[in-house]
């Protein structure tokens, strides 16, 4: 049971990553952010 909480722990985790990343991207591309941002 504890490999399961962990390896959904990891598959969440990943996902909060690639929607932050998403987030710098698209702020930088619309000027929110520097545009350095946008090259994440």
């Amino acid at each position: 049971m504890p490999l399961f909480v962990s390896i959904s722990a990891l598959g969440g985790l990943n996902g909060q990553i690639f929607s932050i990343v998403r987030m710098f991207s698209v702020a930088g591309r619309d000027g929110l952010l520097p545009t350095i941002s946008a090259y994440i």
